[in-house]
């Protein structure tokens, strides 16, 4: 993935951040806008910073997982 960009949403003061991810190759896909957090925080973060934090919210967008609440209901009866 590359980052393309970043853009900016809402309103103030609850800015939020997007990166646009693209992928690697010369394929004409659609950018993909990923929210990474609120303006204030991602605003303190330095480039290693960032970049974990992306790598963390894609990762976490293609590998959705169970919450706990949704494992201890599994098997019980409504």
């Amino acid at each position: 993935m590359v980052i393309k960009d970043f853009t900016f949403s809402g309103e103030f003061p609850n800015f939020m951040v997007q990166a646009l991810l693209a992928s690697d190759d010369s394929s004409q896909e659609k950018p993909q806008k990923l929210t990474i957090g609120n303006l204030d925080y991602v605003s303190t973060l330095n480039e290693k910073e960032l970049t974990s934090l992306i790598h963390t919210v894609y990762k976490a967008h293609q590998e959705p997982k169970l919450t706990e609440a949704m494992k201890s209901l599994v098997g019980h009866k409504l």
